[in-house]
Parts: structure tokens; C-alpha cells; sequence
């Protein structure tokens, strides 16, 4: 592909359906797209063949596990995809296999190339005492590694648990249920004055010059790449601290996303958007939502393929 695109880059491991409606949503809408699914490869059975055959799209299988690095590492290995491939983007958006455009994706690709900023993505400091996150949150998830114990003895997973509160009581272990068992240690961080440790959504939109700065960066800076590796939730800080301390680019602090967290903040799981949405979805000015379930709630994706032009009314 010579001339230059908006890539999608969609993260999936279920809903092989809802996933084929979503990409052939994209081509459609688009002015000059290439997609790329990135599944996970413990998921539900994805038919790629069908998917490829829908326009330029691209499946890459890859080893998934929320709150892990392999959101990040899926991510790199799009890119360098890309890269080999001599495939040229103005844009990378990120996005999950659970979303939906709200607008036709022509507007936002003509809003993306008259933005004069180099990326939208929701960053803050960590570590500041006006972190949406808290500071105790934050520091669990980027002052400790953490060791996975995926296959735990379900006797011993009861143990851990009630085990919890040491948290509160003492600064060098961590013990982490909600994203998998996982136990951690305080590590010697490698923020500080000058280099601050940022976060946000894991879900944005980077220019080209962005995703170059990132892929260059996590091959010269292996060290803190192995750092971010072991911290929980990663995805929701790599990117923002390497991109935010670097300087070099105009960042739009906000996400294109809309996503309702009022049932689900604790978990870190937005809540599941219905029909009953629909208004407020649509006058968020957000350019996707998410997220949706297609089996438990058809008729919200049938509405918004109406207002998108993708149908005709019902």
C-alpha cells in the first residue's frame, strides 16, 4: 500500500462475530484504512480467512493475558508487521474487539489530519496526589514486579486471598488477585525527578511519528521495557511515560473512547453499554465506545449501524 492510511489496530480473544461486524464496519467507513486483528491465541476460534477476505485486513495470532505485557507486546508486533510490510499510516488507533465507531471514520480521519497534535491519549502523573487512581494504586502497579501463579492450586488461591491485608501493612510485597494471582516485590524504579511515571488509557490514537518514537525506543531501551514487563497493567503507562517525558510531541490529554466505569471501577472493567445508552453514547462526542456485547445486546450495534448509514431503520 503506497499511500498513506489510518491503521486499526483491535485487540480480540472473543466474540469471533461481534469482531467480523466491527472490521467490516471499519472498511466500510473509512476513506483508507488497513486493519489489523490481533487475537489472542487461547480465544475463541476467529475465522480469518473471512476477515482477510473483507478488505485490507491483516490477522496476527499472539499470547494474551490482561493486565500483562502482552497488550504492549501485541501492539509492537503490529507495528514492526507494518513496518516490514512497507505499509504507510498517518494514524495508529487502538482499540478492543468490544467497540464501535459512532461517527462515520471519514469525519475522524479528517479530524485527526487537521488536529495539529501528534496523538490522543489520556496521561496524568501516577504519582501525584490528583492521580485518578490514587497513590496506592499507582504504586502497586508500577513500584513492584509481580511473578504470575496462573496455575495455583485452587486450595491455595483461598490462602492468598485472606492473605491480602499484609498489603497495608508493610511496603516490599505485594500479594495481586484481581488480575490473576500474582505476588510481587518492590523493584528499584527508574522514575524520578525529570522522568516521571505517566498513565491512562491503554486505548488512543498516534501518529505515525509517535509509533515510530515507541517501536525505536522499546528496541534502545530494553531496560525499561524489562521493567515495565513485570508491573501489572502496563499497557496503561509504557506508552504514556515514554512519550510525555520525551517532549517531542503535542498530546491531546484525552482519550477517543467513551466507556462508563460507574459499576466497574474497582475491577478496572467498564460497564456493558445497551440500547438504553444510545442517547448518551451518541452525544458524547467520542468518536467509539466501548464496550458491547453483541450476545446480550444486539439491537445497540443494529441503532448505531442506522445512525452510521451502515443500514437502513429497522
Amino acid at each position: 500500500m503506497s499511500s498513506a492510511c489510518t491503521c486499526y489496530l483491535i485487540h480480540t480473544h472473543q466474540n469471533p462475530t461481534q469482531v467480523l461486524r466491527l472490521v467490516a464496519a471499519i472498511v466500510r467507513l473509512s476513506t483508507s484504512c488497513y486493519v489489523i486483528v490481533s487475537h489472542d491465541a487461547k480465544g475463541a476460534h476467529l475465522p480469518i480467512e473471512q476477515l482477510e477476505s473483507l478488505g485490507p485486513v491483516h490477522v496476527q495470532t499472539v499470547k494474551g493475558g490482561r493486565g500483562s505485557f502482552a497488550h504492549i507486546q501485541a501492539y509492537l508486533t503490529a507495528v514492526r508487521w507494518l513496518q516490514n510490510k512497507r505499509i504507510s499510516f498517518d494514524w495508529l488507533i487502538n482499540m478492543s474487539g468490544q467497540d464501535y465507531p459512532l461517527s462515520p471514520l471519514a469525519d475522524l480521519e479528517s479530524r485527526l489530519a487537521r488536529s495539529g497534535v501528534d496523538g490522543f491519549i489520556e496521561h496524568f502523573a501516577v504519582f501525584s496526589p490528583n492521580s485518578p487512581w490514587g497513590l496506592y494504586v499507582g504504586k502497586k502497579r508500577y513500584l513492584y514486579h509481580y511473578v504470575r501463579f496462573d496455575r495455583l492450586d485452587r486450595a491455595v488461591k483461598p490462602v492468598l486471598t485472606c492473605a491480602m491485608p499484609i498489603n497495608r501493612c508493610q511496603p516490599l510485597v505485594r500479594i495481586e488477585t484481581q488480575l490473576g494471582m500474582q505476588i510481587g516485590v518492590r523493584a528499584r524504579s527508574p522514575f524520578g525527578p525529570g522522568w516521571e511515571c505517566y498513565g491512562g488509557s491503554a486505548w488512543s490514537a498516534l501518529s505515525a511519528s509517535c509509533v515510530a518514537y515507541i517501536e525505536e525506543y522499546s528496541r534502545t531501551h530494553v531496560s525499561l521495557v524489562d521493567y515495565f514487563r513485570r508491573t501489572l497493567s502496563p499497557d496503561e503507562s509504557l506508552f504514556q511515560t515514554v512519550l510525555v517525558n520525551s517532549g517531542l510531541f503535542r498530546l491531546d490529554n484525552q482519550s477517543l473512547h467513551f466507556t462508563d466505569f460507574s459499576t466497574g471501577r474497582h475491577s478496572g472493567r467498564p460497564r456493558v453499554l445497551t440500547r438504553a445508552d444510545l442517547v448518551t453514547i451518541l452525544a458524547s462526542g467520542k468518536a467509539f465506545a466501548r464496550k458491547f456485547d453483541a450476545t446480550s445486546d444486539a439491537a445497540v450495534l443494529d441503532e448505531l449501524d442506522v445512525s452510521l448509514g451502515l443500514r437502513s431503520s429497522p
